[in-house]
């Protein structure tokens, strides 16, 4: 007796699993096999949908994305054509990949790989690891980098104007995780083998100035003081010849801090004792710790992309707070938290001054202020494992 279809259709091999890759050329695989997604405009409903990283896109916004002003007339009938030809592209998973959602469709992530997914996850992964484990979250990067087969999403269709915000995105999502994955090397004390890619990136891309950032600091880390200063006035130079304008306040800062040779400047293992720290503890009770420096905010807050990620408290916001540094010191900034954070029992306005032993309250998370260079600093800091009487209350 022949056994129903439906069965056959939503049991997979792993070795048939179907993948769609968009960070590049638009491409499907199944079996490991390149099979063809057809024409550029069904390749273009497919990256839109894997582009969406699992969210339901309306069928208004595919045929915007297919047929731009001429959507209304020409998209609806078209557009299930298609559809219906990806779910055979994808293979015997087609059909449970790509479902109809009102009010339009969604490729499933959970059923087939999309690259853009395992890109983003490989970014929040190697985010959580950049203070305890720099190496780790250098090596993550790095895979998440390698997934990358140009250097623009869904590069076969250029001419599909609709794509470009979405492409925007990613293509600055790498750009940054290009410097995340620098800084995560410099933390883990590879200045001197950074500078050779180093200068050919901020010959390729002049105007980002978080990358000359990284070159004079590598320079400087690798006891090249006076390289370091002709790069910052190099970047000064391509900076007031592309925009007319001076470098920004953190280009500004750092020159400032390889003047005066800043302790804060040295790599974690030898600034340790000098340099202002928050503390925090994960769920787990275990002590966490980030160095701070005057040219680098520092963001706490649950969503994955901040400094200090407070994921497991829900009554953090996304983006909670910020600790930089201000005119007279240290600060913490309030980023208009949904319950606001607490500052030694007082609220945060739009900026409180910081001094060593502070303590703030984000949701039911204590973190806490440690300044060794304060001209009044205290000895009598708290465990952090010894929260202040205010939080065990709720506010």
């Amino acid at each position: 007796m022949d056994q129903p279809q439906a069965s056959r259709s939503t049991i997979v091999e792993p070795a048939q699993r179907g993948e769609v890759l968009v960070l590049g050329p638009v491409e499907v695989r199944v079996d490991g096999r390149p099979v063809s997604a057809g024409g550029a405009r069904q390749r273009a409903v497919l990256a839109v949908l894997a582009l969406a990283g699992g969210r339901v896109v309306s069928a208004e916004e595919l045929g915007e994305a297919v047929w731009g002003d001429d959507a209304v007339n020409r998209s609806k009938g078209t557009l299930q054509v298609y559809v219906s030809n990806l779910r055979n592209v994808l293979g015997p998973a087609g059909r449970e990949a790509l479902r109809s959602r009102p009010p339009g469709y969604l490729l499933d992530p959970a059923i087939v790989t999309v690259d853009v997914v395992r890109f983003e996850e490989l970014l929040a992964a190697a985010r959580s690891r950049r203070v305890d484990d720099p190496t780790g979250a250098a090596r993550l990067l790095r895979e998440a980098l390698a997934l990358w087969r140009d250097d623009a999403p869904a590069s076969d269709l250029a001419e599909t104007l609709a794509l470009d915000p979405r492409r925007w995105r990613l293509e600055e999502l790498r750009a940054a995780a290009f410097e995340d994955r620098i800084d995560a090397d410099l933390a883990a004390g590879r200045s001197t083998e950074l500078v050779a890619e180093l200068r050919e990136l901020t010959a390729r891309h002049p105007l980002r100035e978080r990358l000359w950032e990284q070159l004079i600091l590598a320079l400087y880390r690798g006891g090249r003081q006076a390289d370091a200063l002709r790069a910052y006035q190099q970047a000064r130079a391509v900076l007031l010849e592309e925009i007319g304008a001076d470098p920004g306040p953190g280009l500004r800062r750092l020159e400032q801090q390889i003047l005066v040779q800043s302790a804060s400047l040295l790599p974690d293992d030898e600034s340790a004792e000098a340099r202002a720290t928050l503390t925090w503890l994960d769920p787990e009770g275990r002590a966490k710790r980030v160095g701070l420096d005057p040219g680098r905010v520092v963001t706490l807050g649950r969503a994955s992309d901040n400094t200090v990620v407070l994921g497991w408290d829900d009554r953090v916001s996304r983006r909670h707070a910020e600790v930089r540094a201000g005119a007279g010191g240290w600060e913490v900034r309030d980023c208009g938290s949904t319950n606001g954070t607490v500052h030694n029992d007082l609220p945060v306005g739009e900026a409180g001054p910081l001094r060593d032993g502070d303590w703030l309250r984000l949701g039911g998370t204590v973190v806490f202020f440690h300044d060794p260079s304060s001209a009044d600093r205290r000895s009598d800091l708290p465990d952090p494992g010894a929260r202040p009487a205010a939080t065990r209350q709720a506010p």
